[in-house]
């Protein structure tokens, strides 16, 4: 088995669970939007609008995720692992896609939220100021989504040299035997 081959696994696994999360935000916003219209019609086009992105990148995303998993992996794995793999993967390779994985689940949950932000930032514009903290706090959520993008992006680029990092950190206390 090739260590992309490897990688496409997790990767059509966590396409499938996207879709799942969007089919549980339609509901959801379906259920807010019903609320959003009758307390506040004028929000009401925002909110769809938004709903509609946040949805729309999701089942996007997974749809990707899911066809294409082979052409992902080797986008995100290292050039040269393209040799085939024997039974016993090693360490350092398991983490590596480990890294990988979770850096993809940042990045499906963070790109959604950012745009949702992004749009209460712009909500917030037109709109009269409910308190004076709020754009702060919203240019501060804005702030830490950016942060947890750019986590996401790293994880998914750089897995193999956080992996030698994490190592040298481990092995950093343990001492050479003495004879």
């Amino acid at each position: 088995m090739k260590y992309t081959e490897l990688l496409s696994i997790p990767i059509r696994v966590l396409g499938v669970y996207i879709f799942y999360s969007a089919f549980l935000a339609v509901i959801r916003h379906y259920f807010a939007l019903g609320q959003v219209a009758a307390t506040n019609p004028d929000a009401y086009k925002t909110y769809a609008v938004t709903a509609i992105l946040e949805v729309s990148i999701m089942v996007i995303t997974a749809f990707l995720l899911v066809k294409l998993p082979l052409t992902i992996s080797k986008l995100l794995s290292p050039a040269k692992t393209e040799s085939t793999l024997s039974a016993s993967i090693t360490f350092e390779q398991l983490q590596s896609v480990a890294l990988c994985i979770l850096g993809m689940y940042i990045l499906t949950k963070t790109i959604p939220e950012f745009i949702l932000n992004a749009a209460w930032i712009i909500h917030h514009f037109s709109q009269p100021e409910a308190y004076p903290g709020a754009l702060t706090e919203l240019i501060i959520n804005e702030l830490v989504t950016v942060v947890e993008i750019l986590l996401g992006l790293f994880l998914c680029i750089k897995s193999d040299g956080i992996g030698i990092l994490i190592n040298r950190i481990r092995k950093a206390g343990i001492a050479a035997p003495s004879n």
